[in-house]
């Protein structure tokens, strides 16, 4: 099962390089059904594993200059307004 639910990693990986979509709706399902994780913990792990994701690529583009430091802080700001009223 462990095996599995990497080579699903994997290609969320990919699916993720390819297509920039939210990866925590593709990641928490796989978590918790193939690995059997239990969902609070898997919850926190999912945020954890896109969180380093996102982070790392955003670092590359940095390094390139491909990376819009002013965009992401509008974002940032609204992401976290957002997150603090929804919840």
């Amino acid at each position: 099962m462990l095996g599995f639910a990497l080579v699903l990693a994997a290609l969320i990986g990919v699916s993720l390089g390819l297509l920039g979509s939210g990866g925590s709706i593709i990641t928490l399902p796989v978590l918790v059904y193939v690995a059997r994780i239990p969902a609070p913990q898997a919850v926190g792990m999912s945020l954890v594993i896109v969180g380093g994701t996102s982070a790392l690529g955003s670092l590359l583009y940095l390094r390139q200059g491909a990376f819009d430091l002013r965009a992401a802080m509008y974002f940032s700001v609204s992401g976290m307004g957002g997150a603090f009223v929804g919840a």
